[in-house]
């Protein structure tokens, strides 16, 4: 077992150093010790707070020094980008908070920016691994982060490891690693060794979060409380939950078979039934909506709208973008 540790944390530092030359290739802005330069404040955030909004991953290549930087665009007007001093390889942003998972580098730990109303960095909490996965509650009260301790995809059950720790926004600091919440499942005490939670996702009251729980090869859909510890599972199959607006459905990605491959699906909270979206192709993302009709989801190095009925056709929203968070207005 000991053998076994040494070598998955050896492949989690090879990984690391191959992301990092990776961005510093790519023109990212590190300093002299190697890690990502502090983000800073944004020039004009003043629009996400007067028209819905979308922050994203800028991932534009004819500007090689702002590859990786957060983006605003105006949801009625999208192609018209402002790109930040803030490079990030997740970003999610809410109710004037955001997290911003700092591109991965040498070292084992990184850094999550906890991030202001204006994109400037208000604190910072450090978590182990790669960064995956990052959703802000929709009062900004909470954030949660996914991390792969080793390994770096989702692509096989059991092959990796995930860690995913909610961290109180306001307080700056870290609240709860999922692991260590009390697990139901038809009423019994659920627990194994091999849990992994993944994709965490907000109700609009904050203390109210679904997320993948992952055992033995299996994925599960749970409901949990912040506040009580606890999570509930709710049914199988579900790996990425993103919560609607209006809270009455979750968009995720669903496993084609033992493949590598996922199908966009659309579930109703109250009946737990859900239906595929017209995206045909692998969507390996942790899609966002852009109101209670529409997903959206990272594809291809573009943002892609899809009607969550199921209906339709996939549209491009963005070019060179990913990592979409919807800030809404008030």
């Amino acid at each position: 077992m000991r053998d076994r540790r040494v070598i998955a944390l050896v492949v989690l530092c090879a990984l690391c150093l191959a992301a990092s030359v990776a961005y510093v290739a790519r023109g990212g802005a590190q300093d002299d010790g190697g890690r990502s330069a502090q983000p800073g404040s944004a020039a004009d955030f003043r629009t996400i707070n007067t028209k819905d909004s979308i922050v994203f991953r800028n991932l534009d290549r004819k500007n090689v020094a702002r590859y990786g930087f957060t983006a605003v665009a105006r949801v009625e007007s999208p192609a018209a980008r402002t790109i930040e001093p803030l490079p990030c390889d997740r970003v999610y942003f809410a109710a004037g908070r955001g997290l911003c998972l700092e591109p991965a580098g040498v070292v084992v730990k990184q850094r999550v920016y906890i991030l202001g109303n204006r994109l400037q960095s208000v604190g910072h909490v450090t978590v182990q691994g790669v960064p995956s996965r990052a959703r802000v509650s929709p009062d900004g009260r909470y954030g949660a982060v996914t991390f792969f301790v080793y390994g770096h995809s989702y692509a096989t059950p059991g092959s990796f490891s995930t860690q995913t720790t909610i961290i109180d926004l306001a307080k700056k600091k870290k609240l709860v690693n999922l692991e260590r919440l009390h697990v139901t499942k038809d009423g019994k005490t659920f627990d194994s060794p091999d849990f992994n939670f993944w994709g965490a996702t907000f109700a609009e009251d904050s203390d109210r979060f679904y997320a993948t729980l992952s055992s033995r090869g299996t994925t599960y859909l749970v409901v949990g409380s912040v506040r009580a510890r606890t999570a509930r599972v709710l049914r199988e199959g579900v790996e990425c939950p993103s919560l609607s607006p209006d809270g009455r459905q979750i968009a995720f990605k669903k496993r084609i078979g033992k493949s590598s491959r996922w199908r966009l699906h659309v579930l109703d909270v109250s009946t737990l039934r859900d239906h595929p979206l017209a995206e045909t192709r692998s969507v390996d993302d942790q899609a966002e909506w852009l109101d209670d009709g529409h997903v959206l989801y990272g594809l291809e190095s573009s943002v892609w709208v899809v009607p969550a009925d199921g209906s339709g056709a996939p549209r491009r929203l963005l070019e060179s973008a990913d990592s979409p968070a919807v800030v809404r207005s008030a």
